[in-house]
């Protein structure tokens, strides 16, 4: 599995965790809603600005949501 590919999953799961719809994650991180959705599918990855803004969506810092891409993308290369 791809690092992008364990990043849409873990950014759906902890939007999900969080109760959030897509449309309210947009609105928290002040993204785009069709762009939650590209992320969520792996068809687009976030810019640095980007990861930050999804951090303060969901109420995590930054090194949370990397430290889950981490921890998934390493169990799946064991």
């Amino acid at each position: 599995m791809e690092v992008k590919e364990v990043f849409s999953s873990v950014l759906l799961v902890m939007r999900k965790e969080k109760k959030l719809t897509q449309a309210k994650l947009a609105e928290l991180a002040e993204l785009e809603k069709n762009f939650i959705g590209y992320m969520e599918r792996g068809l687009r990855q976030p810019s640095i600005t980007t990861l930050f803004k999804l951090a303060k969506g969901l109420g995590v810092p930054p090194a949370e949501i990397m430290e889950r891409v981490d921890q998934q993308y390493k169990s799946y290369k064991v």
